[in-house]
C-alpha cells in the first residue's frame, strides 16, 4: 500500500522466497513480533507520508504547529475542528490511537 501511496515501484526481489522464510521462522519462534513488528511499519509509514498523531496534543505534533501560528492548542477546540471536519484527520480505530493529522491537511486548515 506505501508503494502505491508514494509511487516507490513495487518490485519482487530475487531472494524474496528466503527472505519471507526468515520472517516466518522468526515469528514461530517469537510470538509477540508480529505485534512489535506492525507497530513499527505503522509508524514508519506515518512518518514517510508526513502525518502526525494528535495523541502529543500539547507537547508537539500539530498542536506545537498550531500554536507557532497563534492558534489555539487546546486539545478540545483542536477535537472538535477534527469532528465536524474544519480540520482535516483520520479518526482513530481505537481508543489507545490518536487523531492522524496529514502534514498537507494541517498546512490548509492554517
Amino acid at each position: 500500500m506505501l508503494c502505491g501511496v508514494t509511487g516507490i515501484e513495487n518490485t519482487t526481489l530475487d531472494n524474496s522466497a528466503s527472505y519471507v522464510q526468515s520472517w516466518l521462522h522468526q515469528l514461530k519462534n517469537d510470538k509477540t513480533l508480529i505485534v512489535s513488528a506492525s507497530q513499527k511499519a505503522q509508524k514508519a509509514s506515518d512518518h514517510i507520508l508526513g502525518v502526525h498523531k494528535m495523541k502529543k496534543t500539547l507537547h508537539g505534533g500539530p498542536c506545537k504547529v498550531l500554536a507557532e501560528y497563534k492558534i489555539t492548542t487546546h486539545k478540545e477546540s483542536v477535537r472538535r475542528w477534527l469532528r465536524n471536519g474544519t480540520l482535516k484527520g483520520t479518526a482513530p480505530t481505537s481508543r489507545k490511537e490518536g487523531w492522524k493529522i496529514s502534514e498537507s491537511n494541517l498546512k490548509a486548515f492554517i
